[in-house]
């Protein structure tokens, strides 16, 4: 062999040597499985949902009858749906009583979906015109709204396109307490800073009343001069004993405005229940806010415990901002 050849030799046997390591490394590896981001590959899963609340005409009958609750509950991969056992796999409930029993025998209940749709809804509509105190009639009372598995932790009538054996995924948390947006609406929210003796004054106007009988909650947010807003534990007032005789715990530090006579109310209306609730006591609540409507706007001002540079904001408090 020349000097050149073996040269050449020893050059290449030192370099499939020197790689020979880290091909051993690498063949030893298991090869990494497919979804490796999702334990649970293949299952569909709820990712979010809508609550909504509607009514319409022009007679109370009417608007009684028309009282609807409307859930959309949205999926992470489109699925079919085995209609006929649909709504039987599943237990709605409001206030902690299921539809059609209890509290809730004014109510009826649809379970829909359409194959091939990453979506499905609930909707939970009125049987009844009667009005209050004649029962019985619909109310969603304290509004936390739960949806529960008939059994186990899936749901057999809703199953994957793409792999048929596949179940979605609901177990008992999945879907929990949910405060039902009653179609209340605050716009044009404007408010001063508190400073030295005097606190924050708020402004908002009542841009929609009520859709259907219920409590609507409220909470009273603060916004300090440094740091996050947070909202003011003490902002809460007793709620009616005959309807609601305990307050869901989803809704504590929060107030309600009750919609008994959701067919008459108006913006203007809404705006003085509020006020109302707010001043309950002669201090207003807990001695720390004073508020008044004139039409559908309010005014509500901290009257103690505030600090310079903080404002406050009136929020309607619904499953958007649960955590």
């Amino acid at each position: 062999m020349s000097i050149l050849k073996n040269v050449k030799a020893k050059i290449l046997t030192a370099a499939l040597a020197a790689a020979m390591p880290v091909t051993l490394l690498f063949a030893g590896l298991p090869p990494l499985p497919a979804y490796a981001s999702d334990p649970d590959p293949g299952t569909p899963h709820v990712v979010d949902w809508t609550i909504t609340s509607s009514s319409s005409g022009s007679s109370q009958a009417q608007k009684e009858l028309s009282q609807t609750v409307t859930v959309t509950v949205n999926f992470d991969e489109a699925v079919n749906f085995d209609e006929a056992n649909l709504a039987d796999d599943f237990v709605v409930k409001i206030y902690g009583d299921e539809i059609g029993t209890g509290l809730m025998t004014a109510m009826d209940l649809a379970a829909n979906g359409t194959d091939g749709n990453n979506y499905m809804q609930f909707v939970i509509s009125s049987n009844t015109s009667n009005s209050p105190p004649t029962t019985p009639f619909f109310g969603i009372r304290g509004g936390n709204l739960t949806i529960e598995p008939a059994a186990g932790t899936s749901i057999p009538s809703i199953t994957a396109v793409v792999s048929p054996n596949d179940a979605l995924a609901w177990d008992d948390e999945t879907f929990k307490d949910q405060l039902i947006d009653t179609g209340v609406a605050l716009t044009g929210s404007s408010a001063t800073e508190a400073e030295g003796l005097t606190g924050s004054t708020l402004t908002v106007t009542v841009a929609a009343a009520p859709k259907i009988r219920g409590a609507n909650w409220f909470k009273i947010r603060i916004t300090p001069e440094v740091g996050a807003p947070y909202y003011d534990p003490d902002a809460t007032t007793a709620t009616s004993p005959s309807m609601l005789p305990t307050i869901p715990d989803v809704a504590e530090e929060c107030f309600a405005v009750h919609s008994h006579s959701f067919y008459s109310m108006t913006p203007t209306s809404t705006a003085a229940a509020i006020a109302s609730a707010i001043t309950a006591s002669s201090s207003g609540i807990n001695g720390k806010y004073t508020a008044s409507a004139n039409g559908g706007v309010l005014t509500i001002t901290q009257t103690s415990g505030f600090s310079d540079g903080q404002k406050i904001e009136l929020v309607p408090y619904n499953y958007t901002l649960q955590p």
